[in-house]
């Protein structure tokens, strides 16, 4: 009831936003009344999306950031701490950590704080492109444009991420709004300038937004004389390249090579283009033993960009330029080899990005409002409603004025360099814009159409608009409602388990392990699928070893090695498992993968032993000093440390066999009967605690071990 409820608010604020804008008039009307319809606009939206952030902030899913999320959010944590600069060249487009870090700085480190900014931001995006769509076309159409936008499912979900897709379509809006809205007879040049700002800034966010100043060049000179366009384009492309020097300077200086932006651009193409690729994204098998068990700086993004695998699979250390250099010349080489395939595959991602259902790559929405309710009316706040009419707007734009060919550009500039490499929801996003602006100009002809009566016509782009349906409901992105349980239960489950619900995270990813091994997830032996069920498989070893459960801890981690044979995080925590149930062999084989010496290990177990001493965690006490035994067996002072925390829990028969174990191993002669006398003191039993007295040597009690065995003896 609560979701239909949520579902209905979201078609009555778009209802709301259509019957305010209804009562407009065509070009007749006032700047006053567009004004405060523009108004109308901002607060319907800011509206729908601020009640979308109160109930992502009442869900387990408030401040779970995982991949880029939680890259973005630490790096701009590094950043306000002093790294402005920093020392790592960028794998990831540094725009939208460096405004995260101003924000922070600026209003407060609030998650929710930035989120709110974000919905602001995303209402001022719609209001943007609604002014862009009236300057196209008419107010009215304007009106239905912004309630699409305003309601647009993707836009609201994107606004609650901490991701770069609010920043960038915001740009992308901006960009819009200059070329279509500015004077280019008497002022080009500053107009130039400012679309060159707009466009540098976003190709610091993604790289390939920089070709967007293609198809501004040909609006400059299907607008201006060849002299005054030619200057506007130099002065854009100057702009461009003055936002582009920073980067490229700092990356000269760090790491000795230019790169204007990210050097992210070969291993993108390889993940879009190698033989594994599928048209989304997808994880390069083998690319898992990347990961460092020992968590370093997230600056640029850096964990992700495929050096570790090539140093350690194909025996190169390269540079950030090499790197790219590198993983650019294997995908030549394979699309040289299979050229009808790439090209096959080439068309399916174009169909992903006009398709009706998203591609997920960080966060899904389908779990998102399976857990939140609705973010957008069923429907109306999908892809279809622009997406069709945007479709049907490509053969008007293209025979249009300039300024509507420029829309035509800037959609096919960014489906054409998003397909080169790789289609996910984030990206398809950014086409929104441009769609937008194409879908108002079919809406007019259609309108035109309808009120001069004729009907032949409007049947044509009625004919039109079906054949367009049809496009996007190729079943490219098929529907499972076993996935979708399967990511549901994973998301929670790893929220619970970030928040501490260690018992509700072992049985919501229990849940999900179990409708996996039912075997009723497709794809289920893809790279990229085994890669996330390990993740799933990990979480519940965590939850499961937090709650005591460690026989089904160490069963889970065989399980996710099994998937991720050689992911080192996970092989650092399975062996310490292993050794802590005393699986000595396994443990060590695990820990080699993970490159982590036993000394090494031995270490964290100490330091998860004093965690669990600081938390009265007798059993988690036990289990970290049992690993670090089986580790190593001649480790005094584990050894010492089990039998005094088995005397103290008055474990007495176990601390007798753990203190005959630590004679074999070798413990100190006078240590051990100094023990002795504790455990025979702590029983009761003063006859035997004087006859072990007795034994001490009187020089030994000044050995600092001894002392403080026998200051621990009852009295």
């Amino acid at each position: 009831m609560r979701r239909q409820a949520e579902s209905t608010g979201g078609l009555a604020a778009a209802h709301s936003l259509t019957a305010c804008c209804a009562l407009m008039p065509q070009r007749s009307s006032s700047n006053s009344r567009w004004h405060l319809a523009l108004a109308a606009m901002f607060g319907l939206t800011l509206t729908w999306r601020l009640f979308a952030l109160a109930r992502l902030a009442g869900s387990p899913l408030m401040g779970e950031l995982t991949a880029d999320s939680g890259v973005y959010w630490l790096w701009a944590g590094e950043i306000r701490s002093g790294s402005w600069v920093g020392h790592q060249a960028f794998f990831l487009g540094p725009l939208y950590p460096y405004v995260l870090a101003v924000v922070r700085e600026l209003w407060g480190d609030s998650l929710r704080t930035v989120l709110t900014l974000q919905c602001v931001l995303g209402a001022c995006s719609v209001v943007l492109l609604a002014d862009t769509a009236r300057r196209l076309t008419s107010s009215s159409v304007a009106c239905v444009i912004a309630a699409l936008l305003g309601m647009l499912t993707m836009g609201t979900f994107f606004d609650l991420l901490i991701l770069m897709e609010s920043l960038l379509f915001a740009l992308s809006a901006l960009t819009m709004w200059l070329v279509v809205s500015w004077d280019w007879t008497r002022r080009p040049i500053l107009g130039a300038t400012l679309v060159g700002l707009c466009v540098g800034l976003s190709a610091q966010g993604r790289a390939t937004h920089v070709l967007l100043i293609v198809p501004f060049a040909g609006f400059l000179f299907a607008t201006l004389h060849r002299s005054a366009a030619l200057r506007a384009a130099l002065a854009s492309g100057a702009m461009i390249i003055l936002m582009a020097l920073p980067t490229a300077i700092r990356h000269r200086v760090l790491v000795g090579e230019w790169i204007p932006y990210t050097y992210s651009l070969g291993y993108n193409a390889y993940v879009g283009n190698g033989p594994d690729a599928n048209g989304s994204f997808v994880v390069i098998p083998g690319s898992e033993e990347s990961e460092d068990p020992i968590p370093g700086s997230v600056e640029g993004g850096t964990g992700s960009d495929g050096r570790s695998y090539q140093r350690r699979r194909q025996g190169v250390d390269l540079s950030p330029a090499q790197s790219s250099s590198r993983w650019l010349d294997q995908t030549l080489a394979y699309v040289a080899r299979e050229p009808v395939r790439t090209a096959r595959r080439f068309v399916i991602k174009l169909g992903l990005l006009v398709n009706h259902r998203e591609v997920p790559q960080i966060e899904n929405v389908a779990v998102h409002e399976r857990i939140l309710g609705p973010l957008g009316p069923p429907g109306l706040g999908s892809f279809l409603p622009l997406g069709c009419l945007g479709l049907v707007g490509l053969a008007l734009a293209a025979r249009s004025n300039a300024r509507a060919r420029f829309a035509l550009g800037m959609l096919v500039t960014l489906a054409v360099s998003t397909a080169a490499f790789f289609v996910t929801d984030r990206y398809r996003h950014q086409l929104m814009p441009a769609f937008s602006m194409l879908a108002a100009i079919t809406l007019q002809r259609m309108g035109d159409h309808w009120r001069r009566r004729e009907p032949e016509r409007f049947m044509g782009f009625a004919l039109a608009l079906v054949l367009a349906c049809g496009l996007t409901a190729l079943p490219l992105v098929p529907f499972n409602a076993d996935q979708l349980a399967w990511e549901t239960d994973s998301t929670v489950g790893a929220a619970q388990l970030r928040r501490g619900d260690d018992a509700l995270a072992v049985q919501t990813l229990g849940h999900a392990v179990a409708l996996e091994q039912a075997g009723r997830l497709p794809h289920a032996e893809w790279a990229t699928a085994k890669v996330m069920r390990a993740g799933v498989r990990e979480n519940l070893a965590i939850a499961q070893s937090r709650t005591g459960d460690r026989v089904g801890a160490l069963r889970s981690y065989r399980e996710a090695a099994a998937l991720a044979p050689k992911a080192r995080a996970l092989h650092a925590d399975y062996g310490k498992v292993a050794a802590m149930l005393e699986h000595g062999d396994e443990a060590r084989t695990a820990l080699a993968i993970a490159e982590v010496g036993p000394r090494e290990a031995a270490a964290e177990l100490f330091a998860d032993a004093s965690q669990a001493q600081a938390h009265a965690d007798g059993a988690g006490l036990e289990a970290a000093l049992r690993g670090i035994i089986t580790l190593q067996p001649n480790d005094e002072r584990a050894r010492v440390a089990l039998v005094r925390s088995l005397i103290l829990a008055k474990r007495y028969q176990d601390a007798a066999v753990e203190l005959e174990h630590a004679r074999t191993a070798g413990l100190d002669a006078q240590v051990h009967i100094a023990h002795q006398v504790l455990l025979a003191a702590s029983r009761g039993d003063s006859i035997a605690a004087t006859r072990w007295r007795s034994r001490l040597a009187a020089r030994t009690t000044a050995d600092p071990r001894v002392r403080a065995t026998l200051q621990m003896v009852p009295r």
